[in-house]
This record gives structure tokens, sequence and C-alpha cells, in this order.
């Protein structure tokens, strides 16, 4: 196994960190290595109608200068755990409230770049409420039949990793139904 022989932060912003990992493998080869550091976050997928109706977000993603196919998501903030989170981005994001909330599960979202764990989650037969926007979010609420859901997937509307497992993992815990093939 290598061995973690350094280490420097080039870069602490609000939300994550940029470190620069010194390894040493064995036979004395070394090699760097970029991580940032997450704190962990929460995606949640409304589930509606007994798994025949789903709450997908469009949200403008900077980094995609575009509006992209979403779950509802977020950062946990410290020493929050996702069990809080979820409902506070789902009552956020999407204006739903309570609702049974069911864990589906976890995932690494990229390993080969952050340390980052998301946390998955279907909120069953959510209620409609007030939203609470933060001022950077640009966010479109859209109640789908879970047919046109698998469509968009199928077409590649729906490219969002994390939107992607949370349908799969909705799916395989028999929250949602499969769609008509």
């Amino acid at each position: 196994m290598p061995r973690e022989v350094g280490r420097t932060t080039l870069h602490r912003g609000s939300r994550v960190s940029f470190e620069l990992l010194d390894f040493e493998w064995p036979g004395g080869r070394r090699h760097q290595h970029e991580v940032v550091r997450h704190p962990g976050a929460v995606c949640v997928l409304p589930v509606h109608d007994g798994g025949r109706e789903v709450t997908l977000i469009r949200v403008y993603r900077v980094s995609m200068a575009s509006m992209v196919w979403e779950v509802v998501a977020g950062g946990l903030e410290p020493g929050e755990s996702p069990e809080v989170c979820a409902p506070r981005e789902l009552a956020e994001e999407a204006g739903l409230h309570g609702g049974e909330l069911v864990p589906l599960g976890r995932f690494l979202t990229t390993p080969g770049v952050t340390d980052e764990w998301m946390h998955v989650y279907a909120a069953v037969d959510p209620v409609p409420g007030e939203r609470d926007l933060q001022p950077a979010e640009m966010i479109e609420v859209h109640r789908l039949g879970i047919d046109e859901a698998w469509r968009m997937v199928d077409d590649g509307e729906i490219v969002d990793g994390k939107c992607l497992m949370t349908l799969m993992l909705a799916h395989r815990k028999g929250l949602i139904e499969s769609g008509a093939r």
C-alpha cells in the first residue's frame, strides 16, 4: 500500500478544500495527487402516488452554464447529520415537507478526485409548502410521471450522476416503478 508522506492545503473555500497529497509507493516511487475535501451531501427523491410520480428539479449549474435535471440535493452543514439535512434541502429546494423519509444508501461521487459521500433518500408522499431558495440558486420544480422520468434517462436528458443513482436505488428498493417498455 502507498504511504502518505506529505499534505499541503492549496485552497480552503467555504464548502470544500483543495489539497495536494504526496505518496510514496512500494519501491520508493513518489507521486502527488490532488484531492477535493468535501463534507458530504444528501440527495432526495420525492415519490408520489405509490411510485408512479416523482419530483425532479432543474438547476442552473454555473460549471455547465446550463440547466441540469437533478434530484433535490445539498451539502451537509458542519456537525449536521444526513437525516437532518435531507428534509431541510427538500423544503428549501422543492418546497416539499413531511412524508416518510426512506434511506436508500450512500455512494462515493468521484473517488478519484474527492472524498465526498452522497447519502441517498426517498421522501414518500411529501406535501407542498413554502420554498426557501438561497440567493444564488435558480431551481425549477417538476412533478413527472415515472414513465416520463425513465424516458428522460433513456434519451440522455437526465445525465446527472446523483439523479441517475437515486432513481436506480429507489427502483431497487421498490419505491418507484420501472417504467413502460
